[in-house]
């Protein structure tokens, strides 16, 4: 061997010790092959996995060797195929073919708001007039507009509303957020909205243990809504009970502007308030009883009931990704005091993202899922690598602290939110560290002492400092976000790029030894240029032909001054640059000439001259005269949006569908293969 190669092989050898660490990044790599290219190739993953299992066993038998952590891996990206292919399955649920008008019956699951700031319900158990029981959704989702005038329903009210829904529509443009995988997950068979209001017919019953969680949630929420004022009350519900309706889209545009949204998420501040109260509460208790037994086990017993309290906190919540998460660790810490051991947090954090990835594949793809833990990632590991100088006190080593984690965690989730959301914060630094003390110090302690005097009836004796305390972080956030320069707008990146980046920043963080994070800093390097080299389309075409967007210097031109306002608006930013429609229409009049869509009724059977090298989007049926392309609404029916890059002559090089390549992991108009074969478990 090279003398040179020594201390690379040495290197790699060394990993052994964290194979637990990186089991979830193989995990997500089973899940995301599984979830791209298919069920088949995931029961390939398997078969392929089990074979290799079972020659490691015939030919060495079950002692160590050099090729057990390959196998190892290959195990753990057979487990993410595994959980892939079995969600997969059971989420399978009916999907409206065509849009339904009319009466619709369910039961409410789920009350938040829309993008529009409408009240928006979720209904299970639903029926929808004439349509047949097994074509029928397992659940739908229906926005009101909030001028109706009527009262938000309780979870478990049974409501009638007249509706217009239709099946959950594919990405905006290839490539892009996949809404209809998302509500695939969800069990969502169609989503609308309602004409003319709701009627309740039927009353949550009380005492049903599915209305167990939702009702004490209610609780918290009216609570919080009795006593704290209209100003701070809906964000106190958020981050109290995980009840987002009162978060009005404009509270929620200038939290992200400032990089404090992750505020609103109940998640490991909130969490570890709570069980660390809980588990010094009850051991005090249970030290000072005379019972022997118990005062000799006070702390088992405490951090039992720490993690009992985590896991109502958990349920009360409605259990987002990041919640989860800081559950699951949490339980694992206090398990490891049960049973007098110590537990690291990276492996804490491996475990907490091997329960969520084996239980909901499907959030792999979710931003919760990736900033929470990239955030959480990035922390443990600078505070175990970094020591605070103490020298100055312990005043300066907090500031020190409040500051070195709010930078880290804007650090490593800043990358995600350029993905996902197409802008970076400038301001989110500062406006964390005057916001993000303060949450932790004066109003997740105060809510938990209002939550425990609430019974007593003096709530307000700690409800008092979250008012005031919500009031300063809404003051930060307001004039965060109102610098021109808070935000800056980036281009969506090539998807290699996004490999890159989170390989990169997993070699940094898991990888123990010098070259390998060296390797690691280099593909985050490399990262940097998919955003560079991204080559945005030329052309952009919606699903039923319905708006058409070019690309021009000053910014997308958009076809129409208004309507699909949604699509329009991610597809300016997926491009960093964002106008409002009606400026976006004024690019199309000042300079597009070369593509001509049509979408009036009024233009139905119209002849349409065209030349070579134009292209004609027809949403209706109409005549093209000339040697044009035409994309009618029958072939965006069928092929989903659309995109094109065009030669600088103007003629098409490049076309590219959503539904080029249909993704497996959809059954919606039939049943998924071989699900006959357990329909019991199946079924929903």
């Amino acid at each position: 061997m090279h003398k040179g190669l020594r201390p690379i092989i040495h290197e790699i050898a060394a990993q052994r010790s964290e194979l637990f660490h990186w089991a979830p990044v193989f995990i997500g790599l089973g899940i995301a092959v599984t979830f791209h290219f298919g069920w088949i190739i995931g029961v390939l993953i398997v078969c392929v996995s089990l074979g290799l299992f079972f020659l490691y066993v015939a030919v060495i038998r079950l002692s160590d060797s050099p090729f057990l952590p390959p196998l190892i891996m290959a195990f753990c990206i057979a487990l993410g195929a595994i959980a892939a292919v079995t969600r997969t399955y059971t989420s399978w649920g009916p999907s409206l073919s065509y849009p339904y008008s009319g009466l619709a019956v369910g039961r409410v699951v789920l009350v938040d708001r829309s993008a529009g700031d409408n009240m928006r319900l979720t209904l299970e158990n639903v029926t929808l007039g004439p349509i047949p029981i097994e074509k029928t959704p397992h659940r739908i989702r229906v926005s009101f507009a909030a001028d109706q005038g009527f009262d938000r329903p309780r979870v478990g009210d049974t409501i009638a509303a007249k509706v217009y829904i239709s099946a959950p529509r594919g990405p905006a443009e290839p490539g892009g957020f996949d809404f209809r995988r998302h509500a695939y997950f969800l069990g969502l068979g169609a989503v609308g909205y309602g004409r003319h209001g709701f009627e309740i017919r039927e009353t949550a019953k009380a005492g049903q243990w599915s209305h167990v969680f939702p009702s004490m949630q209610f609780w918290v929420s009216q609570l919080i809504e009795n006593t704290l004022p209209t100003d701070t009350q809906g964000v106190a519900r958020a981050i109290i009970a995980g009840d987002r309706y009162g978060v009005t889209q404009e509270t929620a545009e200038q939290l992200r502007r400032s990089n404090l949204a992750h505020l609103l998420a109940i998640s490991g501040l909130h969490m570890g308030l709570l069980t660390t109260l809980v588990f010094f509460g009850l051991r005090l208790v249970f030290v000072v009883m005379p019972l022997a037994p118990i005062a000799l086990r006070a702390k088992a017993f405490a951090a039992l009931g720490a993690i009992c309290a985590g896991a109502i906190y958990l349920g009360i919540s409605g259990g987002n990704v990041a919640t989860q998460r800081a559950f699951v660790m949490i339980a694992a810490f206090y398990s490891a005091a049960i049973l007098n051991r110590q537990i690291i947090s990276f492996r804490a954090l491996a475990m907490a993202a091997m329960v969520i990835l084996m239980f909901r594949p499907e959030a792999l793809y979710s931003p919760g899922f990736q900033m929470s833990f990239a955030a959480t990632l990035a922390l443990v590991f600078v505070f175990q690598s970094v020591v605070i100088p103490r020298t100055h006190g312990r005043v300066f080593g907090s500031v020190i602290g409040a500051f070195l984690s709010s930078f880290v965690a804007g650090l490593a989730t800043a990358p995600i939110a350029a993905i996902h959301f197409n802008q970076i914060s400038h301001v989110g630094l500062v406006a964390n560290v005057l916001a993000v003390p303060v949450m932790s110090a004066v109003v997740a302690p105060a809510a938990i002492i209002g939550l425990v005097l609430a019974p007593f009836g003096a709530e307000w004796g700690g409800f008092w400092a979250v008012d005031h305390g919500l009031r300063w972080i809404l003051y930060v956030a307001k004039v965060a976000a109102s610098f021109d320069f808070a935000v800056s707008y980036t281009v969506t990146p090539l998807w290699w790029g996004v490999g890159c980046l989170v390989f990169g920043a997993l070699l940094i963080a898991l990888w123990r030894g010098p070259f390998g994070r060296c390797f690691g800093v280099g593909l985050l390097c490399v990262s940097l240029a998919s955003w560079f080299l991204a080559d945005r389309p030329d052309v952009l075409i919606s699903d039923r032909a319905r708006l058409v967007g070019v690309l021009t210097p000053k910014g997308r031109a958009i076809s129409k001054p208004k309507g699909d306002r949604f699509t329009a608006e991610i597809w300016m930013e997926n491009d960093g640059i964002r106008h409002s429609q009606a400026q976006a229409y004024q690019l199309w009049q000042d300079h597009i000439s070369g593509v001509i869509h049509i979408w009036s009724k009024r233009d139905a059977g119209k002849t349409v001259s065209c030349t070579a090298n134009q292209i004609i989007v027809a949403a209706v049926d109409i005549h093209a005269n000339g040697p044009c392309q035409v994309f009618d609404a029958e072939f965006l029916t069928s092929a989903g949006s659309t995109a094109m890059w065009r030669d600088p002559n103007g003629s098409i090089r490049k076309i590219v569908t959503s539904n080029t390549a249909v993704p497996r992991y959809m059954w919606r108009d039939t049943q998924p293969p071989f699900r006959w074969l357990a329909p019991v478990f199946f079924d929903q």
